[in-house]
């Protein structure tokens, strides 16, 4: 039974009667990253209907036709008009239409700037596919005679990152003649049935996973709702898990090839096989709206790094119980640890309201889901986050075991991204209490 929020009902519903009723426009887009599943390839430019940011889609159509469809955010430019955007395809994209990259090196660095020390934003693996946008001016990698050859390319992933990536260890390719290879292979009765029972015989997992993995950064809350696509190769059962509530489980009588994609017979579901560990899975609800939802192979599962993650946190608080479990202050109060991540803190009536709600309780809980940055993790042990039994936001510290107690700051001003503490206030509070 598929379960989805109001919201994509709502939109659902307003699509329906936007675009039998009118044909206002957002704008125009360059298709980033090909859509082969509606014809479309990296250059095109299409009209743009609807920007949902809570979807992370947008709706757009094609000329000459109807249909309107999902193309998630990052394959698509910002909207604008149909003039700036084909000149913008003309003077910036146009040169590298239809290019692609096959990574040579596993680990191979995507950088914020064109610059071989620049902040590191993605980590390529060996065999990744990757879309070139264009070429930019950078500095050169190595030095002297040593210097490689090669240029800066703006690249993009299949997760949406963007960067700058040099070209030294990218085998770059038409997209165009991997198509058509590939649909010779396909084709091909035998060939055919090897890809699809090996994408058949294997579980996959949302995208987002492989980046958690690859950072070594972990949600724990997303890990352990375990998204994932079932193939029912042995039950006959798919069964889809995906973010934003959308689940369905129904059996069905085969899988027939349409053009570049499968659809499995007698459900709502239907997929684009990119390569043998790299999925697409469609899903068409009952107005005809599709929602596209990436899906990878992780060999080992996901239970090895829940595990990961709990011990990670098990330990930073078996720490504090160590070193303490009461830590105390005559100015801040006294607080102690107790079991299952429990703590009583009294005392602590300077803190209210700049770092500690008014309505911050004397006992709770705290957790450990947040992550050092680079540029904090030698100065600090970790982030401490208080939940009070009154309810409310958690409040954080970045905390330091000293010999002496524990080192409390306060984030309220700290910058975070995502899970990760990059930042540290500009004038935080910090408190130390004794152990």
């Amino acid at each position: 039974m598929l379960k989805r929020r109001v919201y994509s009902l709502i939109l659902g519903l307003f699509c329906v009667f936007a675009f039998t009723s009118c044909s206002d426009k957002m704008g125009y887009s360059i298709v980033l990253w090909s859509v082969p599943e509606h014809n479309l390839n990296d250059g095109d430019v299409v009209p743009v209907y609807i920007k949902s940011n809570i979807s992370q889609v947008y709706v757009v159509g094609t000329e000459g036709s109807d249909e309107k469809f999902e193309i998630p955010l990052w394959q698509l430019t910002e909207p604008t008009s149909k003039g700036k955007a084909q000149k913008a395809f003309e003077t910036t994209f146009s040169e590298y239409q239809h290019q692609y990259a096959r990574v040579k090196l596993d680990g191979l660095p995507v950088r914020e700037s064109p610059d071989n020390i620049a902040k590191q934003v993605y980590r390529l693996r060996k065999d990744e596919v990757i879309k070139v946008l264009y070429k930019g001016e950078g500095s050169p990698v190595g030095s002297g005679s040593n210097a490689l050859e090669g240029d800066w390319l703006r690249v993009l992933t299949s997760d949406g990152t963007m960067g700058w990536c040099f070209s030294y260890n990218l085998d770059l390719f038409d997209i165009r003649d991997r198509v058509e290879e590939s649909t010779t292979i396909l084709t091909g009765t035998d060939e055919k049935d090897v890809l699809l029972e090996t994408v058949l015989s294997k579980t996959w997992y949302h995208e987002s996973y492989l980046k958690m993995i690859r950072d070594e950064i972990f949600n724990l809350a997303e890990l352990e709702k375990k998204y994932s696509f079932d193939t029912g190769a042995v039950s006959g059962t798919v069964n889809l898990h995906a973010p934003n509530g959308l689940d369905y489980q129904g059996a069905y009588q085969g899988v027939t090839k349409t053009g570049q994609n499968y659809v499995f017979t007698g459900t709502p579901l239907s997929m684009t096989i990119r390569n043998e560990n790299n999925i697409v899975i469609y899903y068409s609800d009952n107005l005809g709206k599709r929602t596209a939802i990436n899906f990878t192979v992780i060999e080992e599962g996901l239970d090895e790094y829940i595990q990961k993650e709990r011990d990670r946190r098990a330990f930073l608080f078996s720490e504090l119980m160590v070193l303490g479990p009461s830590y105390k202050s005559s100015s801040y109060g006294t607080l102690t640890f107790g079991e299952n991540n429990t703590f009583f803190w009294e005392g602590f009536n300077l803190l209210q309201p700049s770092v500690l709600p008014s309505s911050f309780g004397n006992s709770g809980t705290v957790s450990f889901e947040y992550y050092l940055g680079s540029s904090l993790s030698d100065r600090y042990d970790g982030v401490i986050t208080f939940y009070s039994n009154t309810g409310g936001k958690g409040v954080s510290f970045l905390f330091q075991l000293e010999q002496g107690g524990l080192r409390l700051e306060d984030t309220s001003g700290a910058r975070f991204d995502d899970n990760v503490v990059v930042s540290r206030s500009s004038s935080p509070i910090v408190i130390f209490l004794s152990n």
